[in-house]
């Protein structure tokens, strides 16, 4: 980051009461580490602005008047803002523990103290972050981000600020789409109950793995059908079996998917 001359004495920034002050500097926007958000937008800020020492603490989790003094004795002060305190976020679980690695797989999250800040509260998977959907202050979900890495667990967690992140051992784990190439037979009576067997590829991700398993969440889905539980041979066969089609009238074919977490 570029300083800037000295044109006004050392700024302060006072997070509520006059015990919570820390020093400012001048800086050039421009000049500093973008956030996640910026550098997701591609934005460049090129105005004059102050940067705060690390916020200090409070005691209890609220809601304070933020300012900030030019000459750092805060009898400039016309306005302020607000600034929030809360408790720290907490991840306990998540489900589905794994998806493909070109993301967008919804995942829904347990833990303690989440709160709806826009855009700033987000889940992150490794150094990648998506938004986070609040719903309740102990549950919310959020999309996968891609991955370039699989077979190997990635750090995940959540943040309401997008710089103080959850701290809890929870990983994510990402895998290559499994690909099916051949299906037999591929046809089946009305009635449902027919053994199916998938040919393809990456059928069994986490062969490797001793700490994760997705034998649970393996499915063959037969679209307005419904899923059926498959059953993973190897890396190459799975089998499952048909639903029965009570659709009026009957359909004439469904196009067959094979998922590995639901």
């Amino acid at each position: 980051m570029e300083e800037l001359p000295d044109v006004f004495p050392e700024p302060k920034c006072r997070f509520g009461s006059n015990s919570n002050i820390v020093p400012g500097e001048w800086i050039k926007c421009s000049k500093r580490p973008p956030t996640f958000y910026e550098r997701e937008h591609e934005l460049e800020r090129n105005y004059t602005c102050i940067l705060c020492e690390d916020s200090p603490q409070n005691s209890k989790a609220e809601i304070v008047a933020f300012s900030v003094s030019l000459t750092g004795k805060f009898q400039d002060i016309y306005s302020s803002l607000p600034y929030r305190y809360y408790e720290p976020v907490k991840v306990t679980n998540i489900y589905p523990r794994y998806g493909p690695k070109d993301g967008a797989t919804v995942v829904q999250v347990w833990g303690e103290n989440f709160l709806d800040l826009g855009d700033d509260f987000r889940c992150n998977w490794g150094t990648r972050s998506t938004k986070a959907y609040f719903v309740s202050p102990t549950f919310l979900w959020c999309r996968s981000a891609f991955s370039e890495v699989v077979g190997k667990a990635m750090p995940f967690s959540v943040s309401l600020n997008r710089q103080q992140n959850s701290l809890n051992d929870v990983e994510f784990w990402y895998y290559n789409e499994p690909e099916v190439s051949r299906v037999m037979p591929d046809f089946a009576p009305l009635k449902g109950g027919s053994q199916i067997i998938l040919k393809g590829n990456n059928f069994k991700p986490f062969d490797f793995a001793k700490d994760i398993d997705n034998s649970n969440d393996t499915f063959c889905n037969f679209g307005p059908l419904g899923k059926k539980p498959a059953k993973v041979i190897s890396s190459t066969e799975a089998r499952c079996m048909s639903p029965p089609n009570n659709m009026n009238p009957p359909l004439v074919d469904v196009k067959l998917q094979f998922t590995l977490n639901n």
